[in-house]
């Protein structure tokens, strides 16, 4: 939720078979509706992604981290490297684009099971990290 409450972001990380999807919604004043910004949704690439494991929004709601860690999140492991990811993304008033690179995790990291903006500056982490040792990484964007 942005500090003024005018936009929400919600996830549904199991949508599609693990795929995932984001919305983020803005709250029209005049009229008390709710609008999906940028008029789509945001999805992750593959199966299992599990893309929306966490998120979060800046203050203003201009940029928006999205975390996709699959393993845990539906108690198996993949075929993929259990590496997750975070991906950032910034509104440039039309739709939401992706502000970097994405923040990947090294094998079995599970990096992106929570995940904390503020500023410029994203704290990822994993609490599966090393056998439940956890793990926080933080950075600063541009």
């Amino acid at each position: 939720l942005s500090a003024n409450g005018s936009i929400v972001a919600y996830s549904s990380p199991t949508y599609e078979e693990g795929t995932g999807v984001v919305y983020v919604h803005h709250l029209d004043p005049e009229t008390g509706d709710w609008t999906l910004m940028g008029g789509t949704a945001l999805y992750g690439g593959t199966k299992k992604d599990i893309f929306g494991s966490c998120l979060s929004l800046s203050s203003d709601g201009s940029r928006l981290a999205v975390g996709s860690s699959p393993p845990l999140a539906v108690g198996i492991r993949v075929d993929n490297n259990s590496s997750g990811f975070v991906r950032v993304f910034h509104w440039n008033g039309k739709e939401w684009t992706k502000m970097t690179k994405d923040i990947v995790g090294d094998v079995e990291n599970y990096l992106g099971e929570d995940c904390s903006l503020v500023g410029s500056r994203l704290a990822v982490g994993s609490f599966t990290y090393n056998d439940t040792t956890g793990l926080v990484r933080v950075f600063d964007l541009l």
